[in-house]
């Protein structure tokens, strides 16, 4: 009997084996689920901070960099000086077009021609005791100016005394000068 007790021990026991390992497998498949999900879980962890670096370097180069690629405005015309452009943090994105009715010109005012080596201005009869007066208005300031004029002076030397006088005047100097004889 002891043969048979043996061997049916061995049996039972390969039995009690086999029932054991049944009832481990729902449990081997549950622990393999999980180490997948840990392992989904630490992606999407990761991917989400990476998302968020992202989003606040995204944010930070479309708010703050000037030289940002992103933000890049393009202005075509045929001559830059006349036209330029200055874009700020709050322009708004679009196109524009900009037609140009009437380019500015300059003031003029018909007088009679007046020759470099002439004296006509020196020799005026509004002139008195060589001293040459006028006013101009800048803004809402008027300047008085005098010029004391040489005795025969060239018209080109007095009107470069009244340019200078007139950009004296409007640097704060006095506004009275000689003739220029350098020429």
């Amino acid at each position: 009997m002891s043969e048979v007790s043996s061997t049916g021990n061995s049996a039972l026991r390969s039995l009690a084996q086999q029932l054991m390992a049944a009832e481990r497998r729902p449990l081997a498949s549950m622990q393999t689920q999980r180490s997948g999900l840990q392992e989904k879980s630490t992606v999407f962890r990761n991917l989400g901070s990476t998302l968020s670096t992202l989003k606040r370097l995204a944010s930070t180069f479309a708010t703050k960099s000037s030289s940002n690629p992103l933000r890049t405005i393009k202005v075509t015309g045929q001559d830059d000086a006349v036209l330029g452009v200055t874009v700020g943090l709050g322009a708004s994105p679009g196109a524009h077009t900009i037609r140009v009715d009437q380019v500015a010109a300059r003031h003029s005012l018909a007088s009679a021609s007046i020759q470099d080596d002439g004296t006509s201005l020196s020799a005026s009869p509004s002139l008195t005791a060589g001293e040459l007066r006028f006013a101009f208005t800048v803004g809402e300031e008027t300047k008085e100016v005098a010029i004391s004029l040489e005795a025969g002076a060239t018209d080109l030397d007095v009107l470069r005394d009244v340019a200078q006088a007139i950009t004296d005047a409007n640097a704060g100097g006095g506004g009275l000068g000689g003739s220029d004889q350098s020429g």
